[in-house]
């Protein structure tokens, strides 16, 4: 067999595919099959920077306000959603907490794409964790510190409703809401974790080897500015699924400017781009002990002094997996869900953000959320 610069698991599609040249195409259709090619890959490029040059035109702006903060430190607020309903049949609270990445509004997009608000409307005393950008002293924040500010955040709410709440993570959110059930459960009724990375090895190591490369710029960075920057990330996101922005961007050229689909594509990629900045000690953490090292598949996390175990979390939990998810591999995800003793698992055919920002997302996320919150014991 011929080398091919093909990754191996496409070597077998190239030989069929240069084979059907071979018998389909003579010397003499080249020339016209290369010009061909070169119209349509020109073709693709321009459709793919309209639609980067329409994004940035396009009028839509966020509506909706986030709510009043009823709790603060450092730059970290609690937002209260229940202030949106009169009444609500239910007195568990639950808490959202986002990925340390990302604005807290993803749980809350639009007000018809707004999972908070869907809990609030099926009610239930809902408050949303935003971490916003690190300021100075938050800049020496590890992951311990941000749980243990969760710590006191789920204080606040039992001082404040007589309950434990049901913590909900989404992403690195529920790492962090794992690791919070873990070593302070007497502070957590029940865990909801959404597309939360556990075991960083599960894949086979495909993650480790595409971000690796990037790991020495990430650390010089680290130690200039004190944080890992949001264009990093982002970075490092692409990096993650690289033919990503010419797809999304090439259709988002064909959508008419003011259609339902323009609008929710505009909101979600305005929140993808105000991303937050990751705190030095907690990159060094993230990069280095989770995706180096794996430390919580092998149980070498440490926090407040004691080992993240999850198998010792005597209390209900739901996992949900999206299977497409190009983010946190959902081996990676299942390797959590299969830990936890208590545990339901659900695998939507979604993909990561998709569980918050699809047209699909309440059929099969939000609504299986509800469900299995209702059969929680009191």
């Amino acid at each position: 067999m011929r080398q091919t610069l093909f990754h191996p698991t496409l070597a077998e599609k190239a030989e069929n595919l240069a084979t059907t040249f071979q018998t389909n195409y003579s010397q003499q259709d080249i020339p016209d099959l290369f010009s061909e090619l070169d119209s349509e890959t020109n073709r693709q490029f321009n459709d793919y920077l309209t639609g980067i040059e329409t994004y940035r035109a396009h009028p839509y702006t966020r509506k909706i306000n986030d709510l009043p903060a009823i709790w603060r430190e450092g730059n970290t607020c609690l937002h209260d959603y229940t202030s949106l309903k009169d009444s609500l049949e239910n007195d568990r609270p639950i808490l959202l907490i986002p990925s340390l990445i990302n604005r807290g509004y993803i749980f809350d997009l639009e007000a018809k794409r707004s999972f908070a608000r869907y809990l609030t409307e099926n009610g239930y005393p809902t408050y949303l964790v935003n971490w916003n950008h690190p300021d100075a002293a938050e800049k020496q924040f590890n992951l311990e510190d941000y749980i243990l500010r969760l710590t006191r955040i789920c204080q606040h709410l039992i001082e404040k409703t007589g309950k434990e709440p049901i913590i909900l993570g989404y992403c690195m959110g529920g790492t962090l809401a794992t690791g919070l059930a873990s070593i302070f459960p007497e502070l957590v009724h029940s865990l909801i974790a959404l597309a939360t990375p556990w075991d960083f090895n599960a894949d086979g190591g495909k993650q480790k080897a595409m971000l690796s490369p990037a790991f020495p710029l990430m650390e010089q960075q680290i130690n200039a500015f004190g944080q890992l920057p949001t264009d990093t990330l982002q970075l490092c996101f692409g990096l993650l699924d690289p033919m990503l922005s010419l797809k999304k961007f090439t259709k988002f050229s064909q959508l008419e400017e003011q259609s339902e689909q323009a609008l929710s594509f505009v909101a979600l990629e305005d929140w993808l781009n105000d991303g937050v900045p990751l705190a030095g000690p907690t990159a060094k953490e993230c990069l280095f002990d989770w995706y180096q090292e794996n430390t919580p598949a092998k149980e070498n996390w440490l926090l407040n002094g004691k080992i993240v175990q999850p198998q010792h979390f005597d209390r209900p939990s739901l996992c949900i997996i999206p299977i497409t998810d190009r983010i946190v591999p959902p081996e990676s995800a299942l390797a959590l869900a299969n830990t936890l003793p208590l545990n339901i698992t659900l695998k939507p055919s979604l993909g990561h953000i998709g569980m918050m920002s699809a047209s699909r997302a309440e059929k099969l996320v939000w609504e299986p959320i509800i469900e299995f919150i209702k059969a929680l014991p009191r």
